[in-house]
């Protein structure tokens, strides 16, 4: 068993030599039965979350009015939460209340049967309520209970179901996709942006993307969350899938959107998914190296610059696939920064042949055109394979003639 799974039986063992009842929960039983290791470990209890605060010395009150507690045990943390079903679901997210109660109740509230079980680590036993090791076998992903009702509660189940189904290769339950189809129009304002690209980064640094777009798309989901795509066909779609599948998994979110979305204003992309200045700044780098790949000449000091970037390799492998020989496309890049290597080593360090204390030194005042005079002087310096610093102002000074 994995390191958490002896920290999580702990926390087990505790509450029941105090009287209480507790099953690891969800997540973790799912791949258990499918034999994936997980440390991500939740535990579901009758102990009441007061109760839980004064068992255990280190603990962290997440979420008191849903019963939710975080226990730490050797610097990892398990959320513990009591037995509840949620009640008054008004938001399309979240319930406006819950009441404690069995943990049979507890199961028929979760999303899916395939997230719906407990596990007994004590007597090594599955307390499945809603058929979830059926399903399981049946590789199904079907709502617990009425789909309508479970959507209705909380929206984001709708995308949810779309990352299990393409993530475990599993098909969608027919009640569930209908249930889905008819609420996909929906999903906004319930659910923030946030949490839809939390989802839409799970399912896309997976390498079963392209099911996850395709899916999203036959649901009327895409359409939703990206209104560009309202007028785009499933043709068009899976023309750019073909590149877009053989993608490396774990990029930044934003590169799987450009590719989907062919879109080149990553600043209004950016915005309008709400991500991240880091993954802003991976587009524009994206955009900018497809700009330099277009042109039909580039010059050492343009491909200096560009593998200098850190994530010049990334885009590479994006790159090549597109080619029709990948492996001979990354060599020639290869062998081509192994050739600029001591460049590409000035440029990342920031250590020109020609300094800025050189120029000064040559009586050259600060200003715009002595930004100019540097930036050229490495250009010079590359293109030409100059690396003595006098022949380099003579060679520059001859350049402004």
């Amino acid at each position: 068993m994995e390191p958490a799974y002896q920290e999580a039986l702990f926390i087990i063992q505790t509450l029941a030599s105090k009287g209480f009842t507790s099953y690891f929960a969800g997540g973790w039983v799912r791949d258990y039965l499918l034999g994936i290791p997980s440390e991500d470990i939740d535990i579901a209890t009758n102990a009441p979350a007061e109760a839980i605060l004064k068992i255990f010395p280190k603990t962290v009150p997440i979420g008191l009015q849903f019963g939710i507690v975080l226990v730490l045990i050797e610097q990892k943390a398990f959320e513990v939460a009591t037995f509840r079903t949620d009640v008054s679901y008004e938001d399309g997210r979240r319930p406006k209340r819950v009441l404690f109660t069995t943990a049979q109740e507890d199961a028929l509230r979760r999303d899916f049967t395939i997230n719906g079980m407990f596990f007994d680590p004590l007597s090594k036993t599955v307390i499945d309520y809603v058929g979830g090791q059926e399903d399981l076998k049946k590789q199904s992903i079907r709502a617990i209970g009425n789909a309508y009702l479970r959507i209705q509660e909380d929206r984001l189940r709708m995308i949810r179901a779309v990352r299990f189904t393409c993530k475990l290769g599993f098909t969608l339950d027919r009640q569930t996709r209908t249930a889905i189809k008819e609420q996909a129009g929906n999903l906004f304002p319930y659910v923030a942006m946030e949490r839809v690209m939390q989802e839409c980064r799970k399912m896309f640094q997976h390498r079963t993307r392209k099911e996850a777009f395709s899916l999203l798309f036959s649901l009327q989901l895409l359409q939703e969350i990206f209104p560009t795509t309202k007028t785009l066909t499933f043709e068009e779609l899976a023309r750019r899938m073909v590149y877009l599948e053989r993608y490396p998994e774990n990029l930044p979110l934003i590169i799987y959107l450009k590719g989907a979305l062919e879109e080149r204003s990553i600043t209004s992309l950016v915005t309008y998914t709400k991500l991240s200045n880091k993954e802003k700044s991976a587009g524009l780098f994206f955009i900018k190296s497809d700009a330099l790949f277009e042109k039909k000449e580039i010059d050492d000091a343009s491909w200096t610059e560009f593998y200098a970037h850190p994530l010049s390799r990334m885009y590479l492998e994006v790159a090549s696939c597109a080619q029709i020989d990948s492996a001979h496309f990354l060599q020639e890049h290869g062998e081509r920064q192994d050739r600029l290597k001591r460049a590409i080593l000035r440029k990342k360090t920031n250590k020109p042949i020609l300094s800025s204390t050189y120029l000064k030194a040559k009586g050259i005042a600060e200003g715009k055109y002595f930004g100019y005079l540097l930036k050229k002087a490495e250009n010079i310096a590359i293109n030409e394979n100059i690396e003595d610093p006098e022949e380099l102002f003579t060679r520059l000074l001859k350049e402004q003639k």
